[in-house]
């Protein structure tokens, strides 16, 4: 119980729910500001072993249904500063592997605070956007789909394609990761150590 509390006034600090629930009509200024203070909250939870399954419910509880599409929205902002570094243009591979991020908020939550893991994720995300592309070339739909999918996913998983494309992308990733985070929590802190204004 304490533990939800912590997290609970911690989600609070992003933003109240009725802003959150009004996020696509904010301006940009103020999208960014939310962004910063995500990315600097779900940092902190996660240094102090908070974000587990618990989190996804809660956020949920308190944001309700505009939790999807902000939690895109953030998640498309980290993968495309991340991509825009690599060199990935802005094309089908980048929206089937934010959909992908998307999916899993909290290995991405937690990808933040670990480099290796987001760039897992990533490689995870391209192959996945390698077989649905594939899938809509040849028409392929229904039960064969999702065996070729899992088949094709589970051979690659099994090679050393992942530990290669892993080991080939952590730097530039790590690199941005900590900029991505370091830039939020800078952001905050100014934030919260300017004068108040009458």
């Amino acid at each position: 119980m304490i533990e939800r509390n912590i997290i609970e006034s911690r989600l609070l600090m992003i933003a109240d729910p009725k802003t959150l629930k009004n996020f696509d009509s904010l301006d940009e200024s103020q999208k960014d500001k939310i962004f910063n203070n995500f990315i600097s909250e779900v940092v902190y939870l996660n240094e102090a072993g908070l974000v587990n399954e618990q989190l996804g419910d809660i956020m949920k509880s308190l944001f309700g249904n505009a939790l999807p599409g902000v939690l895109q929205t953030f998640m498309e902002r980290i993968v495309n500063s991340i991509f825009n570094a690599i060199g990935i243009p802005d094309n089908y591979f980048r929206k089937v592997m934010v959909s992908y991020f998307s999916s899993h908020p909290i290995d991405a939550i937690k990808s933040l605070n670990d480099c290796k893991l987001m760039t897992k994720l990533m490689v995870e995300a391209l192959i996945e956007a390698v077989v649905v592309q594939y899938k809509q070339a040849k028409g392929i739909s229904n039960v064969f789909a999702d065996t070729l999918r899992n088949t094709v996913i589970e051979a690659i998983d099994n090679s050393e394609t992942v530990t290669k494309l892993t080991t080939s992308l952590s730097g530039v990733v790590c690199e941005m990761v900590s900029k991505i985070t370091g830039k939020a929590k800078n952001v905050v802190s100014g934030l919260q150590t300017q004068p108040a204004t009458a």
